[in-house]
């Protein structure tokens, strides 16, 4: 008869109610399907030797523990035939002629919704585990689906073979032996044991112990059973029985006996006996250790005996560091591991050892066999305090950290231990990784007036100590605290140079250095983390990148550096010329007025700096006059206060621009056409820049403009809040707006005229499609003045004018409009002015509507003198937009001041 194991109704209905609240299964759109969830465990991780929990149902890898394999599920309905699927999405929906004949689980992709007729209900579901094509796991069940719609697959693995293994390395069992046998039980098709197979977990079978021989047997378990061998075998010790467990016969799965050893069970010999009554052991075992890695403790060695091992035990000196005997496992002592069937062993040291390590290992008969103790040249040691002489071990450490460097093996570590260590400079020329004990503890001072420390190696790592230029010339020319680029370079095209790939400088601070306390060269592939730059006040650079790419920045702080915190430079040296793929991190911080800039000048044509990701960086200054190649210098800053007063703080601060920060679809950093122009900065010098359609705000704050301001292009002029422009004199136009500026838009400003000069027009237009919205324009012009000035004086000739929104007053006009021909066209509306003569219209078609006339925005008498609206005699009569007045009257206020009469000057 054929076994299944169910989960209980109750436990199928806990995990559809816990599977809804996690959002699924949703219900389908066609009510006669029922949509289903089915799914099954394949997470769990095996520890070959230890305690923990094996993974249930699924056979595992015995080295790691992983599951490698998938679960097909075959669905029948309540008349035995087989369903078929079409899959859309990771939906499978029951279909007459699906391209699908079962549902596919994976440990990546555990569960799935199944959208199944109702009519089909019951069904049945049968599960199939497969790795390298074999079944090694079963289950089957039946359910109906509208009761519970949560299938959850609890499978069994499939057995092929039992043997038992002992626990160390055993050719021959000894008299009063005690004799640990291990239980392997392997999965159908993968059985080659020890080379290739998969392990069944414990809670798939159970054991049972038949006959033994030649030893009493003692405790057991599904992981194995201890024997004490009989103080007069001579013959073998035997063990059979078998486990019970799902077996394929061939035509089904069902539950079996699985014996032992294929049914020969298990035996050992006891040893020949000599002189048919004395047997002796007189050869030691062997034992070696073959690695040990001190950055994650892990030894590995073998022991192996004629007889066979009793123990093996590692020593630190005089220290019990790790045992075969669990009862001597503590805190401080690890547990030795014998692969099954193997005289290899393993073990992971619980505590550092503080010396070299060496193994004993004993056989049944109280033989000895040791190894000398390791010195591991991929992990060296150097101590400032220890003497000369020493051999870079942890007990007789170098006491110079070059020595060290040149004692590593290729890829090994320098464990720097705490203190002081003085010198000219270092040289890494080898893969390896200086580790000093910690950043504060460990002080690397050099005197050199050249590189610190010189890497020209790939795979170098530097963490955890300080590095300090000493030498009080502080040359700009050459002195660098840690120079990282490959040998040779130079800068002739014809030659292939190389390029330094995977360098990595964790928390390490590195100061007082003249040129830059970091710079990289030639380099792919560079990770600096909570790397402090520290120029104390010299003129370099704290991070300096040139012809590099792929370098992360993460959690670095520069400070002290003249020129600024980071340094992106083309360069005509080495493989790579230009600077791309640099990741700068919010976590980084910078001191310096210049945070981050790249140089392009350097050459040679074509070399870029490109796809930076800079976070939290949100403009760029440029100022291609601040010195010879400024056109190649961009300044990338955090803050628009910092850009700014960068803008304003170098040699020509007029000829300085801010543009605003934006991303790609790929996250790299790009300028935008949006323009920031700071108090003190040229509106100008900003409007040159931009781009047509440009955005250019006015920053909060007071910005004098006393010269005319062209703007020959489409843009838009934007006042952040509180961004005032004040202006005094006469003879020219804060804002000219000719032609080519068709399309310009002045919004959200405050236009302070702080005399009585005049002739002055704060804004003259001269372009089509002008927008002027929502500004303020004032001056000190009152009554009785004589000076003409106004906010607004419009050429002749136009079309497409809105003047809307703004509040002018104390000035002698809001604006001069010129007819032309054709006359000027537009909308003036929703203006406030006051304390003016009020709009002069000489010959325009302005459609004016919603005006008002008093401070207030109010309805009452106007506050202007003599007109709000004057129209001159080249106006013409009878048009829509000024007759009948009733209408202009009507559409501005209700009462328009000397209307008709004296501002009315049209001819008849």
């Amino acid at each position: 008869m054929k076994h299944v194991i169910r989960a209980s109704s109750a436990a199928l209905l806990a995990l559809a109610l816990l599977l809804s609240a996690c959002g699924g299964p949703q219900l389908p759109v066609d009510p006669s399907m029922l949509a289903v969830t089915v799914a099954v465990d394949l997470g769990g991780e095996a520890v070959e030797g230890g305690d923990q929990l094996t993974p249930q149902g699924f056979p595992y890898d015995p080295d790691d523990g992983s599951i490698a394999g998938s679960v097909e599920v075959h669905v029948y309905d309540k008349d035995g035939d087989a369903v078929s699927f079409d899959v859309s999405g990771g939906t499978y929906t029951a279909a007459p002629s699906g391209a699908v004949g079962f549902i596919t689980l994976t440990p990546g992709s555990e569960s799935a919704t199944v959208n199944l007729p109702s009519s089909g209900n019951p069904y049945r579901f049968e599960s199939f585990g497969r790795a390298d094509g074999d079944v090694v796991a079963y289950d089957e069940r039946s359910q109906d689906v509208a009761v519970v719609p949560s299938v959850f697959v609890t499978l069994r693995s499939v057995l092929e073979e039992a043997i038992l293994v002992p626990r160390y390395p055993t050719a021959v069992a000894t008299p009063g032996q005690v004799l640990d046998l291990m239980l392997v039980v392997m999965a159908n098709g993968h059985s080659d044991f020890p080379t290739d197979y998969l392990q069944v977990p414990v809670g798939d079978f159970t054991a049972t112990y038949g006959t033994v021989t030649n030893a009493a047997a003692g405790p057991s378990s599904v992981r194995g059973i201890r024997l004490t061998v009989d103080p007069a075998c001579t013959g073998d010790v035997t063990v059979d029985g078998h486990v019970t467990g799902l077996l394929f016969d061939g035509t089904a799965y069902a539950t079996g006996d699985l014996p032992f050893h294929g049914g020969a069970g298990f035996s050992l010999s006891c040893p020949a006996a000599v002189g048919g009554e004395v047997a002796v052991d007189l050869v030691p075992p062997t034992v070696t250790l073959d690695s040990f890695d001190p950055a994650t403790r892990v030894v590995t060695g073998t022991a192996s005996d004629a007889f066979g091992i009793a123990s093996v035990e590692i020593y630190d000196g005089p220290v019990l560091m790790a045992s075969t005997d669990p009862a001597k496992v503590s805190g401080t002592v690890s547990l030795i591991v014998f692969a099954p069937g193997s005289d290899e062993f393993t073990t992971t040291l619980a505590v550092d050892p503080v010396g070299g390590i060496s193994a004993v290992a004993l056989d049944p008969s109280g033989n000895e066999a040791s190894t000398e103790p390791t010195f591991d040249d991929g992990f060296v040691y150097v101590d400032a305090s220890a003497g000369p002489g020493g051999d870079g071990s942890a007990a007789a450490p170098f006491d110079t950290i070059q020595e060290g460097i040149d004692a590593v093996a290729s890829g090994g570590t320098v464990f720097v231990r705490n203190g002081d260590y003085d010198g000219d400079h270092l040289v890494i020329d080898k893969p390896l990784t200086l580790r000093g004990e910690s950043e504060a503890g460990v002080s690397v001072r050099l005197s050199t007036t050249g590189y610190g420390v010189e890497v020209s190696a790939d795979d170098v790592t530097i963490e955890n100590l300080t590095i300090e230029g000493t030498d009080p010339s502080l040359s700009l020319s050459a002195n660098y605290g840690v120079k990282v680029s490959p040998q040779p370079v130079d800068d002739d095209p014809s030659t292939t140079d190389p390029v330094l790939t995977n360098f990595a400088m964790t928390d390490v601070t590195v100061k007082g250095f003249g040129r830059s306390e970091v710079d990289l060269l030639g380099v792919d592939g560079a990770y600096l983390t909570r790397v402090t730059a520290d120029g104390q006040g010299t003129a370099g650079v704290g991070i300096a990148i040139s012809g590099s790419r792929n370098v992360a920045l993460l959690g670095v702080s520069t400070l002290g550096n003249d020129w600024g915190g980071v340094g992106l430079y083309s360069t005509p040296f080495g493989g790579i010329n230009g600077v791309s793929g640099i990741h700068v991190d919010t976590a980084s911080t910078f001191a310096e007025p210049v945070e981050v800039y790249s140089d392009t000048g350097a050459g040679p044509a074509g070399a870029a700096v490109e796809d930076l990701r800079l976070q939290g960086f949100t403009h760029v200054v440029k100022n291609p006059d601040f010195r010879a190649d400024g056109d190649a210098f961009t300044f990338y800053m955090r803050t628009e206060s910092g850009a700014v007063a960068l803008a304003n703080g170098l040699a020509t601060p007029e000829r300085s621009y801010v543009q605003k920060l934006g991303a790609d679809v790929n996250g790299f950093v790009v300028a935008q056409n949006r323009f920031v122009v700071g108090v003190g900065m040229s509106l100008q010098t900003a409007i040159d820049a931009a781009l047509p359609g440009a955005t250019i705000e006015i920053a909060s704050g007071t910005h004098t403009i006393t010269t005319t301001t062209t703007v020959s292009k489409r843009v838009t002029l934007t006042g952040q809040p509180g961004a005032v422009i004040e202006t005094s004199g006469s003879g020219f136009n804060v804002l000219y707006i000719p032609a080519g500026g068709a399309g310009t838009v002045v919004e959200d400003l405050t236009f302070v005229k702080t005399d009585k000069a005049g002739v002055h027009n704060l804004v003259q237009i001269g372009a089509d499609d002008v927008t002027i919205r929502n500004n303020i324009f004032s001056g000190q012009w009152q009554a009785g003045d004589s000076d003409i000035t106004r906010a607004l004086e419009i050429q002749g000739g136009l079309s497409g004018l809105l003047i809307d929104g703004n509040t002018v007053f104390a000035l002698r006009q809001p604006a001069y409009i010129n007819g032309g021909t054709p006359g000027t066209t537009g909308t003036i509306s929703n203006n406030k002015v006051y304390g003016t003569k009020g709009w002069v219209v000489d010959g325009a078609l302005m459609t004016f509507s919603g005006n008002t006339w008093r401070s207030d925005g109010g309805t009452g008498p106007s506050e202007n003198i003599d007109c709000d609206i004057a129209l001159l005699a080249a106006t013409p009569n009878g048009v829509p937009q000024y007759d009948p007045i009733a209408d202009l009257e009507a559409a501005n206020g209700g009462d328009l001041l000397n209307l008709p009469g004296s501002c009315d000057q049209r001819v008849p």
